[in-house]
């Protein structure tokens, strides 16, 4: 469902949604310094209380910790005539996302839902700025602000859009950003035979 003011909505599968924010409001994106086992009984925790009661499905979710199980997040930019200008995918562990995104969680219940649907379209505007730029670190301030977008949707989503933990870790995002800042955001099912275990 959108927020009040219609600038944001969560995507599901396939359908991709668009998001503009005029504000400069923003969620940082979070770093955790947690070993993998710290991880693992944090999820344990969060998923006995907030998600799945069937423990065989928290025990996958600690092995995806583990072995490295990763969310693929591409994002397109699109020039003034609405043609792909740049293509960039990273890959990323949508799970350890969820855990060091908790604090942020609570920030948005605090502040509201316009306040984590601004995050969105602030971190796609964040992009376009870095291609824009030319610098020769571009590529990494790109992938930086992509995975604060991915944790922005996530954190929106969940707090304000009823998204499971389960679902959004077995989801790619794709991101479009047109010329203008309009961010539209498809979570897509994630290919059963994806090789990403590289």
């Amino acid at each position: 469902m959108p927020t009040s003011n219609g600038r944001y909505c969560r995507a599901s599968d396939g359908r991709g949604q668009e998001s503009r924010a005029g504000h400069g409001d923003h969620l940082p994106m979070g770093r955790s310094s947690r070993t993998p086992e710290h991880l693992a009984a944090i999820v344990k925790a969060l998923w006995l209380r907030h998600g799945p009661r069937n423990l065989d499905d928290v025990g996958v979710m600690q092995q995806s910790i583990q072995q490295g199980g990763l969310m693929k997040v591409t994002t397109i930019l699109l020039d003034t005539a609405g043609e792909i200008a740049h293509r960039m995918a990273i890959s990323m562990n949508a799970l350890m996302l969820t855990v060091a995104a908790e604090a942020r969680q609570d920030m948005a219940r605090e502040h509201g839902a316009d306040w984590a649907a601004g995050a969105v379209t602030f971190f796609g505007t964040e992009i376009l700025k870095a291609f824009q730029s030319n610098k020769p670190d571009r590529d990494r301030e790109m992938e930086r602000s992509m995975m604060s977008l991915a944790m922005a949707v996530w954190v929106c989503d969940s707090v304000y859009g009823g998204l499971a933990a389960e679902t959004f870790v077995a989801s790619d995002l794709r991101f479009t950003i047109t010329h203008d800042g309009i961010v539209r955001y498809d979570r897509l099912p994630k290919p059963d035979d994806r090789a990403d275990h590289q």
